[in-house]
This record gives structure tokens, C-alpha cells and sequence, in this order.
């Protein structure tokens, strides 16, 4: 396999196909097209759409595809191609309510709670983020509630759903369709315009155009910091890509064109970095086979799901980790804002720190770290998280 990474932006831009007109239709392609959506970290563009079916597949495909996988985007605080990291997505607080988990990890900021008011109608006990009623006047606040608690310091949990069901299937067929088009070969406008209704949604894929299969580690190898890559390969008379998204979730999709075309041509990039990867003349797998996909039976379900939740588990770990240094990021900031000198600057530190419900001893630890970073011209907030990192 060539591996063309010093140079993968000159190799992607002489891959990059530029057709006459849009993939769909007889209109100029007028539009740069993410072949991954950027909203997942995707940088791989191509010019194949006309402003009408890019939007199109923007709101068909890529949206729901895009919401469903905001939780790792945050987890993982992957860059976009136009600034910015990680991603807005709603879930479930341990209370049952609904919370909206901001682009950094945290839960947004609620409504202030009022739970009591005294006869001239200030605040006697509330229920809120501490921001927020710290940003309140002193006199929203009842002298004749000074001995009630009106804040209790949680750090609330969070539940949420990734799915790999139908909604992100017109998705992945739009990922493989605009790679194998934009990149590989030369899809005719009759073949596009068949499978167009199944991009945007407006039929679902089927089993015979997009599937699930096991995550077998040659085709789709371990590797951390985790990646998305897609692979085209030659499939007969048509062509079969692999996806793998966040380096843990595997899907395959066929066409039953472009036969004739060079295949073996894959992309991949590291979540982490801003960098992408180009590679030609992709030897297929002897275990990539299209009809070897998960069955009903118990074997099938722990041969499919055990290598997912290991690989996925990974990421939540990344992701705890980057919690705790956001956390400290946080208290950080708040601590510079309220102190005067920097020997304060500590005391508030720590006094923030125990407000994001660190404990006592976690509290010393990370402010002595913080010091010893800030020695070294580095983020105090950016303390060793995991044993290894520590050790």
C-alpha cells in the first residue's frame, strides 16, 4: 500500500474528480461537498453538487448523522474544518429532565429554579447554576432566608443514545456514494439519480445497499487515537466501500456500477489532528466479505458487539478524561476572574475547584500540578488525568 501522508493534500487534489455537472442533475456543481460531514470532523471535500442537492443531502443525510454522533464528537473534542471543536447535543439528566450538553461537555446553563420568595418577593431558596445566581444582585436574595441552603454543587450525570439504525443509513450511503464519485470513478447521472431518493432520506436504504458488519480487525483495524476512514474496493462488476467511523463503528455499502474503475483507494484521518491521510492501491482484505454480516444467533451478537463496546469504551475513557480537565479549565478561569494577585490566584483556584466537586485530596493534587504546569509555560488545566499519563 502507498502511504501518502507529508504530501496526502497535493495527492487528494489529484484524486479530486471535477465533473461537468452535478452528480445528480445537469447543473453546474457549484458547491464544495464534504464527502464525511464536517459537523463530525469531515475535511474531505469535492466539487460534485449544485447548491440544490447539496442542501438536499445536507438536510436528508448529513443532519441526522450528525446529531447522532454529537456525543463522540464532544467526547473526543474533535476539530472542524472551520474552527471549533465538539458538539451541542441533547440528553437525559439523572432528575429525568431534559439537558442540552454544550459543545465543551457541560450541561448548558438552566432557568434559575425559584422554590420560595419572602412578602417582598426576593429570592428565599432557589435552585440553579452557580454562575448564574452568583450574577443575581445581593438584594434578589431574603435576609430571612440566610440559614436555608439556596445552592447544592452536583456534578449532574448525563444520559444519551448513539444509534446505528435507519436514520443514519441515508448517511453512510451518501459517505460511500460521493467518495466512490468524487475520488474514484465516474458515476453516470442515471445510477446517481436512482439511489438520490435513498441519500436524502426519502426512501430508506436497504440491506443490499448499506450494512452492519463485523468489525473484523483486518478490515477494520485498532488503532488509537481512533480515526475515520473509508476504503473503496473493486467488487465485481461494482464497487464495495468500508466505513469506519470514531475508529469503533464499521459499516459496509455496495454499488453495482463503476466495476471498470481503479479501486483500493482510501482515506483516512485521525480525529485528533488537523491532518488527513490519502493511500492508493489498497490491497483487499482476504476477510472483507459482504455477505459475512452478524445473524440472530447469541454467538453472532457477542462476536459483533464485543469488539464495539471495547473500542467505544475507549472513547468514553478519552472522554471522562477530557471532562475532568474541562472541569479544571473551568475552575481555572473562574479563579483568574476573581483574584487579585497570584498568590490568590491558588486559594481561588482551589476554592473553584471544590465548587466542581473535587474532592479534598483531588483539590491538592491538581492545584500542585497547576502550579508546576504554570512553571513551565503550560495551561494549569491540562493536568495528567489517566494512571499511565501520570506515571
Amino acid at each position: 500500500m502507498d502511504d501518502i501522508q507529508g504530501t496526502s493534500g497535493s495527492r487528494i487534489d489529484a484524486y479530486r474528480r471535477e465533473p461537468e455537472h452535478c452528480l445528480y442533475c445537469t447543473a453546474k456543481p457549484d458547491t464544495i461537498e464534504h464527502v464525511l460531514p464536517e459537523a463530525i470532523g469531515g475535511r474531505l471535500t469535492a466539487p460534485i453538487l449544485c447548491q440544490t442537492h447539496n442542501g438536499d443531502v445536507n438536510v436528508g443525510a448529513d443532519e441526522p448523522l450528525s446529531k447522532n454522533f454529537a456525543p463522540y464528537v464532544t467526547m473526543l473534542q474533535t476539530p472542524r474544518q472551520r474552527g471549533g471543536a465538539g458538539a451541542e447535543f441533547p440528553a437525559t439528566g439523572a432528575d429525568g429532565n431534559k439537558v442540552v450538553i454544550v459543545a465543551e461537555g457541560f450541561a448548558k446553563q438552566q432557568p434559575i429554579n425559584v422554590k420560595r420568595r419572602d412578602a417582598r418577593n426576593r429570592i428565599a431558596y432557589a435552585e440553579g447554576d452557580l454562575d448564574l445566581l452568583d450574577s443575581l444582585p445581593k438584594a434578589a436574595f431574603s435576609d430571612i432566608g440566610a440559614r436555608n441552603v439556596i445552592a447544592k454543587i452536583t456534578l449532574p450525570e448525563a444520559q444519551f443514545m448513539v444509534a446505528s439504525d435507519d436514520r443514519i443509513r441515508p448517511g453512510l450511503l451518501k459517505m460511500a456514494l460521493h467518495f466512490a464519485s468524487g475520488f474514484v470513478t465516474c458515476v453516470s447521472l442515471e445510477d446517481a439519480q436512482a439511489f438520490l431518493p435513498y441519500v436524502t432520506g426519502q426512501k430508506p436504504p436497504t440491506g443490499d445497499m448499506v450494512r452492519t458488519p463485523f468489525l473484523d480487525e483486518e478490515v477494520f483495524p485498532e488503532e488509537w487515537p481512533p480515526k475515520h476512514v473509508i476504503t473503496c474496493y473493486a467488487d465485481g462488476d461494482g464497487l464495495l466501500v468500508t466505513i469506519l467511523l470514531f475508529g469503533g463503528l464499521a459499516y459496509a455499502c455496495r454499488f453495482p456500477f463503476g466495476g471498470g474503475a481503479t479501486a483500493g483507494v482510501r482515506y483516512s484521518q485521525t480525529l485528533t489532528k488537523n491532518y488527513p491521510e490519502f493511500h492508493e492501491s489498497v490491497l483487499r482484505p482476504a476477510g472483507l466479505d459482504w455477505n459475512k454480516r452478524p445473524g440472530a444467533s447469541a454467538a453472532d451478537e457477542k462476536a459483533w458487539s464485543e469488539p464495539v463496546k471495547r473500542r467505544l469504551a475507549r472513547i468514553h475513557e478519552y472522554g471522562a478524561e477530557q471532562s475532568v480537565r474541562a472541569r479544571c479549565k473551568r475552575a481555572f478561569e473562574r479563579a483568574l476572574g476573581e483574584s487579585g494577585n497570584l498568590g490568590n490566584l491558588w486559594e481561588r483556584y482551589a476554592a473553584a475547584l471544590q465548587l466542581e466537586c473535587f474532592t479534598a485530596h483531588e483539590v491538592a493534587v491538581v492545584v500542585a500540578i497547576g502550579r508546576r504546569l504554570r512553571d513551565e509555560g503550560k495551561n494549569a488545566w491540562e493536568v495528567p488525568v489517566s494512571s499511565e499519563e501520570a506515571a
